[in-house]
């Protein structure tokens, strides 16, 4: 029985002798029976216990598992023990765990980098895992730097109490030669390398991989130890997935830097937007507030830019743009600020500013800028003026949009005058408040009167051109004016608090619509209706009752899709649990609306219930000219890895819808598919057809 045993057993005496081996532990220990016999076996005997023992026999270690049991032999004591090859499942645990801990740290890593941890921050992260996971004396991430072709260790953890002597790797080192052939290099023992020098010095062995976005080289990761040992390819691939995630979060770092440069800056000029100008001014006026100094807030018009643009072209006009943005920083001081805030309008903040003479001479100054020295466009000089509005700070104004306003109507004043004057702000020119003040009351009572309507603009797959959204949006038929679009009013919807009672009735009537095509033929091809709610509209204490009441309708529930921007997700940060809400009890969808144009952190996109994000237009107007698609890239790469999908806002040809679903947008809005149409227009064109054409 002890003989045809598939397991090793030998019979050892009380010395620790071999009395008898069977064929199997003959093969085992590499050694016949004749030759093990009488010999001593050389491991401790565990009675009744399983241990596990190195074997060594010929060039191959096994690990074997030992049990040991007390035996009469032959009228003596003896012991039995029975050894089990256990090598291949001791391989396979060690892998498991191996790849166990690898796939942990990359998920740790990811979960890292989503949170908007920066990508140094990253690094130093990185090492940390790697050097924890794979046991290595080194670990190390190197930078390739922008402005040259040098590599900075800007991340480095090392086992011991010492650690090696670290600097840049320069010419002929690992990482280098990494980066010349753009694959994984593994150096087993440093002693019979050639292709390179070891780097770290004093380190045996290393194993380096490309950081790369698959367009640039951003640099290198490294493990090194003291001494010679193999790297697995489970270890290289950990390695490789390390790599691939720090280049996808330097690719979402530079997206969202881009982005919130866009957002602040005007991209024309490059000078600072409304927004980046109005926090100045807020904390401007706080200083001058704080230290009893005066500031000074212009507004400037370009007299005669119309006519550039008409005569020469848009590519003159921004050619004028750009040099008048240089002329006025150029007359300002350091301290001073210039913005654009659209078309030819510009506003100048001046601080510490000491009385009424200095404040003409710098508006002699910026005007002189421009009025001495004509534009040279297209080979032709033209000459324009600058006509300036300027307001005092002083204690009526409550917000830095109230000195807008004001310098602003002083601007307007100055024109009536002649072109390439200024006036400075009485109180007497607050004409064109008050003319808000006068469509606040308008459009009141046009809420009262009925004279407010919704159109519908369809969203299609940019794959079959099925209509799959409709965005609801508001329009209002002006007695006198005629029908008006949301840029005419809704500001002032929105500053007077008036959208809440318009959006009272405004969803109500979405779903009433949603509910007649329903009825008329479209049943389960009825597509989800965007509404866009403001701020305002989305704090109301019964918002969850005014959405139920809205989408229960009869024939079934509709299909609703709430439209929001980053602006109100940052203005309530518990709007999450609401958005939850509405999601889990009514089966309302979020969407983040006008991506780009914001703080463009997508960040929002794992704190809040985003179901889908719209890229704003004036990211796919320049797809065709490609300045904006490597951004829009990042962004639908980052959304699909969250599995969001993505509308491509504002699309207005054949080109630019063949584009954005190139990059991977995966539905289209935009006059290039269909204008905004009234809801009996909606009827007639689901009567005729459900899809558009996309190309």
């Amino acid at each position: 029985m002890i003989r045809e045993n598939v397991d090793g057993m030998l019979v050892i005496d009380r010395d620790g002798m071999i009395l008898l081996a069977n064929p199997a532990a003959e093969r085992l220990l590499g050694r016949p029976a004749q030759g093990l016999d009488g010999t001593p076996f050389g491991a401790p005997l565990a009675v009744e216990q399983a241990i596990e023992i190195d074997i060594v026999a010929g060039w191959s270690p096994r690990t074997t598992e030992m049990r040991v049991v007390e035996i009469d032999w032959h009228g003596s004591p003896a012991y039995l023990a029975s050894l089990r090859d256990v090598t291949d499942r001791k391989r396979a645990e060690d892998l498991l765990a191996r790849v166990g801990a690898q796939h942990a740290a990359i998920a740790q890593l990811g979960k890292d980098a989503v949170s908007g941890l920066p990508p140094e921050a990253l690094m130093v992260e990185a090492a940390k895992h790697v050097i924890g996971v794979l046991a290595t004396d080194f670990a190390g991430v190197l930078a390739l730097q922008p402005e040259g072709n040098e590599l900075r260790l800007v991340a480095a953890e090392w086992s011991g109490p010492t650690h090696p002597s670290i600097g840049a790797p320069g010419g002929g080192s690992q990482p280098r030669y990494t980066l010349e052939v753009s694959e994984p290099v593994v150096m087993n023992d440093a002693d019979g390398e050639i292709r390179f020098q070891a780097w770290p010095p004093g380190l045996a062995s290393a194993a380096t991989v490309l950081v790369s976005d698959g367009e640039q080289r951003l640099g290198v990761v490294e493990v090194a130890s003291r001494s010679a040992r193999r790297f697995d390819r489970d270890e290289i691939t950990f390695l490789e997935s390390v790599a691939n995630l720090l280049a996808a979060a330097v690719a979402r770092f530079r997206a969202e830097r881009e982005l919130r440069h866009r957002a602040l800056h005007d991209e024309l000029t490059g000078l600072a937007n409304r927004t980046l100008f109005l926090d100045r001014l807020t904390h401007a006026v706080a200083r001058a507030r704080r230290q009893h100094t005066r500031l000074a807030v212009l507004f400037a018009d370009l007299d005669g830019f119309k006519r550039v643009n008409d005569t020469i072209g848009h590519h003159a006009g921004d050619e004028v743009l750009v040099s008048l943005s240089e002329r006025l920083i150029g007359a300002l001081r350091s301290s001073d600020s210039v913005a654009r805030f659209g078309g030819d309008e510009f506003m100048m903040l001046l601080e510490d500013v000491k009385g009424e003479a200095q404040l003409r001479r710098a508006v002699d100054r910026i005007q002189a800028t421009v009025a001495d020295a004509p534009f040279v466009v297209d080979g032709q000089p033209q000459s324009l003026e600058l006509t300036i509005g300027v307001v005092w700070a002083d204690e009526s104004h409550v917000s830095p949009g109230d000195l807008v306003r004001d310098a602003d109507a002083a601007m307007y004043s100055a024109k009536e005058r002649g072109r390439g004057g200024y006036a400075v702000f009485d109180h007497g020119m607050r004409e064109q408040a008050q003319g808000r003040v006068r469509l606040e009351h308008e459009l009141r009572e046009a809420l009262e009167a009925g004279e407010l309507g919704l159109f519908y603009q369809p969203i299609v797959s940019l794959d079959t051109g099925r209509i799959v959204e409709l965005e609801a949006l508001l329009r209002w038929q002006h007695p006198v004016r005629g029908l008006l679009e949301p840029a005419d009013f809704l500001d002032v919807a929105i500053e007077s608090r008036l959208i809440v009672p318009i959006g009272k009735w405004a969803l109500p009537e979405a779903c009433r619509h949603a509910a007649a095509w329903r009825a008329a033929g479209l049943g389960s091809d009825l597509p989800t209706i965007n509404f866009n709610m403001a701020p305002s509209e989305l704090a109301q204490p019964e918002l969850r009752a005014i959405v139920r009441d809205a989408v229960d309708q009869q024939g079934g529930r509709v299909p609703l899709q709430l439209e929001l921007t980053e602006g109100a997700l940052i203005e309530d940060p518990s709007l999450s649990a609401t958005l939850r809400d509405l999601s889990t009890n009514l089966g309302v969808r979020t969407a983040l609306d006008g991506f780009g144009t914001g703080y463009s952190s997508l960040a929002y996109l794992t704190r809040f219930q985003i179901d889908e994000l719209k890229i704003d237009g004036s990211f796919i107007g320049t797809l065709t000219r490609g300045r904006d698609a490597p951004i829009v890239a990042a962004i639908v790469s980052m959304a699909h890895a969250l599995d969001i999908p993505i509308v491509a806002e504002g699309v207005e040809t054949e080109e630019q819808a063949t584009e954005a679903r190139r990059l991977g947008c995966d539905r289209g809005q935009g006059f290039f598919f269909s204008r905004p149409l009234p809801a009996d227009a909606i009827s007639t064109l689901f009567a005729e057809r459900s899809s558009l054409p996309v190309q």
